[in-house]
């Protein structure tokens, strides 16, 4: 889903959730959306998942789109 999409999401739905993705040790960051049915997609630019390099970059993205509320997710090794 590129960001285009998401905002045509926002506008159209009002049940999903949105989580911001990163891994222990990793600089970077991903947007994942989920929807009712627990579908998830990754926000993409040219068909590869983006990735921020800062939550400063990834809020101000959302906010753009039309987000307010956003799940910070760290996965860790153990």
């Amino acid at each position: 889903m590129d960001i285009h999409h998401l905002k045509a999401y926002v506008a159209s739905h009002d049940n999903f959730e949105i989580r911001v993705i990163t891994h222990s040790g990793s600089r970077f960051y991903q947007v994942e959306v989920e929807d009712l049915e627990g579908k998830r997609d990754l926000l993409t630019r040219a068909g590869k998942p983006m990735l921020f390099r800062a939550l400063d970059d990834v809020y101000l993205e959302l906010k753009r789109a039309g987000i307010h509320r956003a799940y910070l997710v760290q996965h860790v090794p153990q």
